[in-house]
């Protein structure tokens, strides 16, 4: 059996995850998440992979159920995830770093 995670190349990016999204390799680097902090950055990925890459904040949180009212909050303890996920081209969206 192949336990071996495919990698995605996306010009110039590298990406890829497992199952459940709580162990993502980006550019070279491991991050191991916490479950929401995966939930955002399947919902991002998934949207990305769907042509319509930007997610607004408020619907990333309330799909979370989060009473957070920053994404931040989601990830107080993953200092890099701003290399992973990166402000949209509107005010308050963000999408998944590939480009």
């Amino acid at each position: 059996m192949n336990n071996s995670i495919p990698l995605m190349q996306f010009a110039g990016s590298e990406f890829r995850h497992s199952p459940d999204y709580r162990s993502v390799h980006f550019n070279g680097t491991l991050y191991t998440l916490t479950s929401l902090q995966a939930q955002v950055v399947q919902l991002l990925h998934e949207q990305y992979l769907n042509g319509t890459p930007e997610l607004g904040k408020d619907y990333i949180l309330e799909e979370l159920g989060s009473t957070s009212n920053r994404l931040r909050d989601v990830f107080q303890c993953c200092k890099n995830w701003k290399e992973i996920i990166v402000p949209g081209k509107r005010k308050g969206t963000y999408r998944i770093n590939i480009i």
